[in-house]
C-alpha cells in the first residue's frame, strides 16, 4: 500500500495517510494503532512516524531495507493455506486460481524482479564468507550457476585478480547481476550469460563450478541430475562447490517445508546430496558449516 514510504516522508495522521493513499480513514486508523502496538511506528499526538530503530528496515534505499524480503513472502501467504495438499499430494501446490498475489497479474510482473532482491536480502552475508573460502582454491576459471545478482562471483574475483567468471541466469536476475558487476573493479573479467542450465548445456572450460542455494529449488531427481550434468562440464581436477541449507537446523528444516509447497524441493540431507557428489564420480574434500544454518560441500573431479 506504501504505507511506510509515505511516513518515511513525515509524521502524518490517519486522516491524512488515508487521504494520500486512497485508503479508508477509519480502517488506516485501526492499522496505524495495530503498527504502533507493535512497534513498528510511533505516536505523537494524532500523527505516526516510523519508529527510528526501523527506519533503514522499512525505507527503500537503505542498505537494511528488507521490504522485497517481506513482499516475497507476503506473494506466498495465500498458497501456505494451501499446505494440506502438499502434504497429500507429495508435490508444490501450482493451481493458482482465485489467489490475490501470485494469480494476480500485477503481483506476476513484479515477482521475479522483488524475487531477485529478495534473495539478496535474506543471504546473510554468505557471499563475502565463502568467496573468501573459495579463494583459498585458487581456481583460474569460475562458474557460479544460478548466482542470482552475482554478488558472489563478484566478491570471489575481487579476492583472485588474475581469475575470470562467468555468471549463468535468467534475463531477470542478469538486469539486476549487470548493476551490481559494472560497479567492480573485476567487471572486465566477468561475463554474464542469459541461459537456462537445465535446460541448455552447461559451459565448460572452467575449474569451479558454483551451485549455491539452488539445489533446493529442485525436487530430488532434478537436483540429483543438475549435479551430475555439472560434473561432467568440470575441468578434469576440478572442483563442485554446493552451498545449501542444513536439513538438520531450524533454518533448514523450515525451508525444506516452504520449498515443498512452492517449487517441490528441500534442503537436501547431507547424505543425500554426497550420494549424489559420489555417484556423479566427485570425491568429497570437505563438507563444513558457512553460517550457523548453512553447508558447504567441495568435491573434487579426478584428473
Amino acid at each position: 500500500l506504501g504505507v511506510f514510504e509515505a511516513l518515511g516522508q513525515g509524521a502524518k495522521t490517519a486522516d491524512e495517510l488515508a487521504r494520500e493513499l486512497e485508503l479508508d480513514a477509519r480502517a488506516t486508523a485501526i492499522l496505524l494503532a495495530a503498527l504502533t502496538a507493535l512497534g513498528a511506528l510511533e505516536r505523537d499526538g494524532a500523527r505516526h512516524a516510523i519508529a527510528a530503530d526501523l527506519r533503514g528496515t522499512l525505507l527503500p534505499g537503505s542498505p537494511d531495507y528488507a521490504g522485497n524480503l517481506f513482499l516475497h513472502d507476503l506473494w506466498h501467504w495465500t498458497s501456505w493455506g494451501r499446505l494440506d495438499a502438499s502434504l497429500r499430494e507429495g508435490a508444490a501446490w501450482t493451481r493458482r486460481e482465485g489467489d490475490p498475489h501470485l494469480g494476480n497479474p500485477e503481483v506476476l510482473r513484479r515477482f521475479l524482479p522483488n524475487y531477485v532482491l529478495a534473495m539478496e536480502q535474506s543471504e546473510g552475508g554468505a557471499s563475502e564468507k565463502l568467496a573468501e573460502r573459495l579463494a583459498r582454491l585458487e581456481p583460474a576459471r569460475v562458474l557460479d550457476l544460478g548466482g542470482g545478482s552475482g554478488g558472489l562471483l563478484v566478491a570471489l574475483l575481487e579476492l583472485l585478480p588474475k581469475s575470470r567468471g562467468t555468471l549463468v541466469e535468467h534475463a531477470f536476475s542478469l538486469a539486476r547481476a549487470n548493476e551490481s558487476v559494472s560497479r567492480s573493479p573485476a567487471r572486465e573479467r566477468i561475463a554474464l550469460l542469459a541461459q537456462d542450465f537445465e535446460k541448455e548445456g552447461i559451459p565448460a572450460g572452467h575449474d569451479l563450478i558454483v551451485l549455491s542455494r539452488v539445489l533446493m529449488g529442485m525436487a530430488p531427481e532434478r537436483a540429483g541430475r543438475l549435479i551430475e550434468r555439472a560434473a561432467g562440464a568440470l575441468e578434469a581436477g576440478g572442483a563442485l562447490v554446493v552451498h545449501e541449507f542444513d536439513s538438520e537446523t531450524r533454518v533448514g528444516a523450515l525451508l525444506s517445508l516452504d520449498m515443498l509447497l512452492h517449487t517441490g524441493g528441500a534442503a537436501h540431507p547431507r547424505a543425500e546430496l554426497e550420494a549424489w557428489l559420489a555417484g556423479a564420480g566427485l570425491a568429497l574434500e570437505s563438507s563444513r558449516r558457512l553460517l550457523p544454518y548453512t553447508r558447504v560441500s567441495i568435491a573434487r573431479k579426478a584428473r
